[in-house]
């Protein structure tokens, strides 16, 4: 079986993508493997830890820098999303950190697979929702696997794979139905600062 990653911060419709995959009759999703892994590392707290403790095998999870082997089998992308929309949805359910938010993760995962000679496909977040058939065609072309058109609707609510997590996080993600328009935000300019 052949394993594509996907690579993102915390609320950059990352869930709202897996769900997107878990509506292929050619894919099984995982919801974030690493996340035990990266709150054993950092020792990260989170209102469900103990959960995801209890409901991982934390031996097969290791994440104190990501081992050669994950980097260099299957295929990868990296979702990226505005910050302006990432900060205010993750300080709802939690405390705002750096090391939270992973945008240096990215980076460094970019970089790695990079210097390996495998450039992951980069999406935006914002393409996503404003042309999801256009954006996931592009992916999946970019992936080398089929575009499904089934990836554009999936059914309001909970799916089997979601994590512990879900309760905290996913509230949006369960009420809808596919990918919604992206939020406007006004735009300040340096002189508005002054």
């Amino acid at each position: 079986m052949e394993v594509i990653h996907s690579w993102s911060c915390p609320r950059s419709l990352s869930t709202a993508l897996m769900y997107s995959f878990a509506q292929r009759d050619d894919i099984e999703v995982l919801d974030e493997p690493l996340n035990a892994s990266f709150l054993k590392a950092t020792g990260a707290d989170r209102p469900y830890r103990d959960e995801i403790f209890a409901s991982m095998n934390l031996a097969k999870h290791r994440i104190l820098g990501l081992p050669s082997e994950l980097m260099s089998k299957g295929k990868h992308f990296i979702l990226i999303r505005n910050p302006v929309h990432i900060l205010p949805s993750f300080d709802k359910v939690i405390p705002l950190s750096f090391l939270d938010v992973g945008l240096a993760d990215l980076v460094s995962i970019y970089s790695d697979l990079c210097q390996m000679g495998t450039p992951p496909p980069v999406i935006d977040a914002d393409d996503l929702q404003r042309n999801p058939e256009a954006t996931l065609r592009g992916l999946c072309h970019d992936l080398d696997i089929p575009f499904q058109a089934s990836m554009l609707k999936w059914e309001a609510g909970p799916i089997p794979e979601d994590g512990v997590w879900a309760s905290w996080w996913y509230k949006t993600v369960h009420e809808s139905t596919g990918f919604s328009s992206p939020r406007k935000y006004p735009r300040v300019g340096a002189q508005d600062l002054i």
